[in-house]
């Protein structure tokens, strides 16, 4: 009786990067959060500067993450999640746009919330 050789799995196995993974998840994150978090904060107690530092924040952290994600995909052909990191770095300089907007639409006197 004979027995089937042993097949062993010569196939690369690819991992995703974890800094890719995490700054996309942060990125959607923080850009869903923004508005939720924009009407939890009174517009009347915050300075508009304080605002924007907020809801920078998170988007600088998913840039700097899908950043260092790239470099480390760059020097590890074994691991996957280019498209990750590419993917967090847009939507976060879409969220860094969108938040000045909006920040910039309520400073304009029109668009201020009145004072009770």
């Amino acid at each position: 009786m004979t027995t089937a050789p042993a097949t062993t799995d010569t196939k690369p196995r690819f991992k995703t990067n974890a800094l890719a993974l995490s700054s996309l998840v942060l990125a959607i994150v923080w850009f869903l959060l923004i508005p939720v978090v924009g009407d939890i904060m009174d517009r009347r107690l915050l300075a508009p500067v304080l605002r924007i530092f907020i809801a920078l924040l998170g988007f600088a952290v998913a840039i700097v993450l899908g950043k260092l994600a790239q470099r480390q995909l760059e020097r590890n052909p074994n691991q996957t999640g280019g498209t990750y990191a590419a993917a967090a770095i847009v939507v976060s300089w879409l969220g860094v746009v969108v938040a000045l907007c909006v920040e910039y639409w309520f400073l304009l006197p029109d668009h201020a919330p009145a004072p009770e």
